[in-house]
């Protein structure tokens, strides 16, 4: 799947430097962050209880982690909408992604950290750790759940 999304990326590349007529050096690679850092979210989904990190390794190869929360608002805490559309990162509850925050899993020991998107409007009862830009997206905690995980790269996806 990596694969083809990278060969894909590099067609659309080609295809936009010829149809431009500009070289690949003015030609903004949308896939990586700031430090050549990449953001992905597996295809399955997990249980808090399950071996987040392992699951990761298995899904992305070993040198991937579970994305922590400080990372993500220092690399977009001033440009969500960029992060959300690297991501593809759909709105709800039900669309959440398991996270780490400042390296730990969970609050309290047994609250799992995930993020979900709200684009402004967070419900009642759901407690909000930390957001950004206005609640779009925030920081939550629960127990008894089953998401996807976010994923930290040190490559391009």
């Amino acid at each position: 799947m990596k694969k083809i999304i990278s060969i894909t990326m590099t067609l659309l590349l080609l295809l936009s430097i010829t149809l431009t007529g500009c070289s690949s050096n003015s030609v903004k690679d949308t896939s990586a962050t700031a430090d050549n850092i990449a953001y992905a979210i597996t295809e399955n989904q997990y249980r808090e209880t399950d071996n987040l990190s392992e699951a990761v390794k298995k899904e992305f190869g070993s040198q991937a982690t579970i994305a922590d929360w400080s990372d993500i608002k220092k690399d977009y805490g001033d440009n969500i909408e960029e992060f959300i559309k690297e991501i593809g990162f759909k709105y709800g509850e039900n669309e959440s992604v398991f996270v780490t925050n400042e390296g730990q899993e969970s609050w309290k020991d047994n609250r799992h950290y995930f993020i979900t998107r709200f684009d402004g409007t967070v419900p009642s009862g759901y407690l909000v750790h930390e957001q950004i830009q206005k609640n779009v997206i925030v920081l939550g905690s629960w127990v008894d759940i089953n998401y996807k995980i976010l994923v930290k790269t040190n490559e391009s996806l």
